[in-house]
């Protein structure tokens, strides 16, 4: 049996928790929404193809990634709209936000494991924008960068990791109608 204390504590967190997704959410939502407004509006973005001559000496990602720009600042999108929902019904604790919160922050992990993957191979292998020569003045110090980056990207990726094992908790699931 849970106690009164342990049950304000386990509201504090779910109320704690959304808030700060409805910020986060909030914000990507301004700023995806923008990011497809622009590339909706600017011109000539068109030619860019995956045959294109301006994307001749680009690496296959990057060139599949630019290609794919709008579908993929498309599901931007929606994804931090999906997000932001679920933070207003967590805040209102609703079952069914709970669930989506803890779909829509898997899916989250899941794409930033793959793009660690991604980022680790191309560091690794020195190609695309990570083509960095320790010969350079500044190669040492953008290895610092990446490596710092990857740190907090596997930082982010378990602490969503704690709160959708937290949210998934039976005592807490209880708090939801």
């Amino acid at each position: 049996m849970e106690t009164p204390n342990e049950k304000g504590k386990s509201r504090n967190f779910v109320k704690t928790v959304a808030w700060i997704f409805i910020f986060l959410s909030g914000m990507s939502v301004l700023m995806t929404l923008m990011q497809n407004i622009v590339i909706a509006t600017m011109p000539g973005f068109e030619s860019m193809t995956p045959d294109s001559e301006l994307l001749d000496n680009v690496p296959f990602m990057t060139k599949f990634f630019i290609s794919n720009i709008r579908l993929y600042l498309l599901f931007g999108l929606l994804f931090s709209l999906l997000l932001l929902i679920s933070a207003i019904g967590l805040l209102k604790f609703k079952a069914w936000a709970r669930r989506l919160f803890s779909i829509m922050l898997s899916i989250g992990i899941v794409i930033t494991l793959i793009v660690t993957v991604w980022y680790l191979v191309a560091l690794i292998s020195g190609t695309g924008i990570f083509a960095v020569r320790h010969e350079l003045p500044m190669g040492g110090f953008i290895i610092i960068i990446q490596t710092i980056s990857l740190v907090f990207t596997i930082a982010v990726a378990l602490f969503a990791v704690w709160i959708v094992k937290k949210l998934e908790n039976k005592k807490l699931k209880s708090l939801f109608q």
